[in-house]
């Protein structure tokens, strides 16, 4: 290890913290694709369900119903962002990517904004293709739209890399074109359980276990044995590995369904939105202070993380429920009233 020697003494860098090596550590950033191919396949789900029952697709209902999911509070959080911390330091063409969720390709001032910007261009771009692509092909055929784009979406990185774009940080990793493999396992997810439901019926842990432990196999494989570039698959194996989980979810008829029914999930589920938006300004604030606070008592271990980390996390879900109660939800109970008046 190397050492920095000043005059009178030589000082050693502090080394990494064991707690600090924790896969939630490491791999923490891949909670934004598992979230992508949930969200496919929900929003896959109601695509194909309202396309095979009425032969049609109300794009601008679709669309509005999930801005009133999105926008409320997103635009809350830009314009504190922006009035109260000056995150735009007084440049206000700095929010432009913002404001049009396109900050998954030109920097803006919202922290994690590139994946909701991600999730915007997908409520374009998916019902859009979708509607026009079934003038041309069958409902059955239809399966094949995310096969062709979770084939492409390797074959689009690999040649970006190639170019000599070969840092992941540099765009691949928020463009939507290159980082929406989740999205599409999750649409492909859907369509089956809309045209073949029979196979997304409760199982047993022996019958279900089969085909989702060979969809996490190949992500494995491909991650781990790719004779590409491994960059090139990165998201690819993620979204198959998270397919299966959500998979092997949705069919089972045992313990996991159980724990999935929880009704704290569902309280969870309708907080995480809220977390995800105010933890990038609550985590990075609160935890060195809590370390601070706490350090003498607990030391510099595991118990310190633990406690920080979760008095913070903490402090983010309360500022979800307020914001939920005060913003999200009266815009969804708007939505839904207008959404039943419509019907």
């Amino acid at each position: 290890m190397r050492m920095v020697s000043g005059p009178t003494t030589t000082i050693k860098p502090k080394p990494m913290r064991s707690w600090m090596r924790l896969p939630i550590f490491n791999f923490g950033w891949t909670g934004v694709d598992l979230f992508l191919v949930l969200s496919g396949y929900l929003i896959g789900r109601q695509i194909w369900k309202e396309l095979k029952s009425t032969k049609d697709l109300k794009v601008g209902r679709f669309l509005l119903r999930r801005g009133l999911r999105i926008w409320p509070l997103y635009f809350v959080v830009l314009a504190f962002l922006v009035l109260v911390f000056d995150r735009n330091n007084g440049d206000f063409s700095k929010i432009i990517p913002d404001l049009f969720f396109v900050s998954n390709y030109f920097p803006g001032v919202v922290s994690g904004g590139w994946s909701l910007s991600t999730e915007e261009q997908f409520y374009l771009v998916a019902p859009f293709l979708v509607l026009a692509l079934s003038n041309i092909l069958s409902f059955k055929k239809q399966r094949d739209i995310p096969i062709i784009l979770l084939a492409a979406l390797p074959v689009t990185r690999f040649f970006i890399l190639r170019s000599g774009n070969n840092e992941m940080s540099n765009g691949v990793y928020t463009n939507f074109h290159t980082h929406c493999d989740g999205l599409v396992i999750g649409l492909l997810l859907a369509w089956f359980s809309v045209a073949k439901p029979e196979n997304f019926k409760k199982q047993s842990f022996s019958a279900n276990v089969w085909l989702p432990t060979a969809i996490l196999f190949t992500g494995v494989v491909l991650r781990v044995f790719s004779p590409f570039h491994k960059d090139v698959f990165a998201f690819s194996s993620l979204a198959f590995i998270f397919g299966a989980m959500v998979l092997f979810t949705l069919r089972d008829g045992g313990l996991y369904q159980k724990l999935a029914s929880w009704h704290g999930f569902y309280l969870i589920s309708r907080l995480s939105y809220g977390m995800y938006l105010n933890h990038f300004e609550v985590l990075p604030r609160l935890v060195p202070a809590l370390s601070h606070c706490l350090g003498s008592a607990l030391g510099a271990g595991l118990a310190l993380a633990v406690a920080s980390y979760g008095l913070s996390i903490l402090v983010s879900l309360g500022i979800a429920m307020l914001t939920f109660t005060l913003i999200e939800h009266p815009f969804l109970h708007f939505r839904d009233g207008w959404l039943k008046i419509k019907a």
